[in-house]
């Protein structure tokens, strides 16, 4: 039997058996404050919860004319649909808000159509 298994089988009762054990934590990037965010109106509808987001320091770096900057609430559970239907990419997060790039959809091309005179 291991060093490691006895200390497990032990429940930690015998000494080494902490210094063992590696702890396993997720790196946790530090929240950005709101106010390096400014947010405008609702981006699908007046009233969606997900607001288009201007340019600012935090943003600057995620601009680009083929996708709008959109911030989601952090709580709001229709996110993963919002990212689903909109094909937004998250960007960066803040105390309360996740941001989005979300491509630009230009208008549907409509194919040549040959019209022929009619006399």
């Amino acid at each position: 039997m291991t060093r490691a298994m006895l200390c497990v089988l032990g429940a930690g009762l015998l000494s080494g058996c902490a210094s063992m054990m590696p702890l396993q934590r997720e790196p946790v990037a530090e929240p950005v404050p709101d106010p390096e965010l400014r947010l405008g109106g609702g981006y699908r509808t007046a009233d969606d919860p997900c607001v288009r987001a201007g340019a600012t320091p935090l943003t600057e770096p995620f601009l680009s004319s083929e996708s709008d900057l959109v911030a989601c609430p952090i709580d709001f559970a229709g996110r993963p649909a919002f990212q689903i239907n909109t094909g937004g990419r998250e960007v960066t997060r803040t105390e309360n808000w996740v941001v989005y790039r979300v491509p630009i959809v230009g208008p549907t091309p409509v194919p040549d159509v040959v019209f022929e005179e009619r006399g």
